[in-house]
């Protein structure tokens, strides 16, 4: 649960400073790191404060383990980052951006490291002219790894295409929930819209049965990982009829190492025909998967074209059913 504090701190109003920065609020286990960091002067993060080092200000924090740096977080571009050089109690850690003139943040976008090198919970704080003290404007907690969008304050909730939008309940000025009712013909995984520390999560209503997924059914347990190289679905019982791939990847989850992507769109063969693009080849991996429910929730993009499935190959198998890394049974669920 992502639970706010200091709620008597957050308005739409927000004090500007010169200088502000995130401090770990929790206990970081490893290092606290940190891939790159975007500050925004509005709730949408759709207004970037510019922030170039040595340019409009000066990136500050705490010590750096070695080849990262501050600057690096703001150098978009840059897969370096900062990372701590040890771990961090609570409010040990810092990293923040000193500009010329004064600004207000009212919303930004984090990237951090997975289990045991992110910050399960920071505080924003802002620097005045006035005075040397550091000053709390919110505090955000129950994060995870990976990219955030974290905000002062929830925006108008958006419209849902193929979709009404109905009953939203406010609990605080940075978490909303909205029900959700697709049109006739269309569905949705959750039937629901949430803002989570004033960021809306918005389903998709997609078409009834265009969001086809593969589940694992043996054995009991995948592990310690379910690897697929690469995946086609064919409408033909043959595997003589390949289904355009006119949608997106998903999965329940992908492994996730600091220099590699598993994520799904990286595997060769089934994404490779997305509008003629040439991919590289690659792989989606997860590590410890139950039988017939995979971990997570997926995140549906763009309908797959709708056909009808005949046969799917996966992993490196000759035959149409192919065969998995780890010698896994699957079977293809439509939604």
């Amino acid at each position: 649960f992502l639970a706010l504090t200091n709620p008597c701190c957050l308005s739409e109003t927000v004090a500007a400073g010169k200088a502000w920065r995130l401090v770990s609020a929790e206990a970081v286990e490893i290092a606290w790191r940190v891939r790159s960091l975007q500050f925004f002067d509005d709730e949408e993060c759709t207004s970037p404060i510019p922030a170039a080092p040595n340019q409009t200000g000066q990136a500050f924090a705490t010590e750096a383990s070695e080849m990262t740096g501050a600057e690096y977080t703001f150098a978009l571009q840059s897969p370096r980052g900062w990372e701590s050089a040890d771990t961090c109690a609570p409010g040990e850690c810092h990293l923040g951006f000193a500009w010329e003139n004064p600004v207000a943040v009212r919303c930004l976008i984090l990237h951090q490291g997975e289990t045991g090198f992110h910050a399960p919970a920071i505080t924003l704080q802002r620097r005045d002219d006035a005075s040397q003290e550091w000053k709390d404007t919110v505090s955000w907690r129950g994060l995870g790894g990976g990219r955030l969008k974290l905000a002062i304050s929830c925006p108008a909730a958006p419209a849902v295409d193929f979709a009404d939008v109905s009953g939203c309940k406010v609990d605080g000025p940075q978490h909303q929930e909205c029900n959700v009712r697709c049109q006739k013909g269309y569905g949705t995984l959750e039937p629901k819209m949430s803002c989570v520390n004033g960021a809306w999560y918005t389903p998709q209503c997609l078409p009834l049965g265009s969001l086809v997924r593969l589940v694992p059914e043996e054995p009991a347990t995948l592990a310690p990982y379910w690897v697929v190289l690469h995946a086609q679905l064919f409408s033909s019982a043959d595997c003589s009829a390949p289904i355009a791939m006119e949608g997106t990847a998903i999965s329940s989850g992908e492994y996730v190492i600091k220099y590699a992507s598993y994520h799904p769109r990286s595997m060769h063969g089934l994404w490779s025909m997305l509008a003629g693009l040439q991919v590289l080849p690659g792989s989606w991996a997860r590590a410890l998967c139950q039988r017939g429910a995979p971990r997570g929730r997926p995140v549906p993009g763009t309908p797959l074209v709708r056909a009808k499935i005949g046969r799917f190959r996966l992993g490196r198998g000759e035959g149409c059913h192919g065969a998995l890394a780890a010698e896994g049974k699957p079977r293809a669920m439509r939604g």
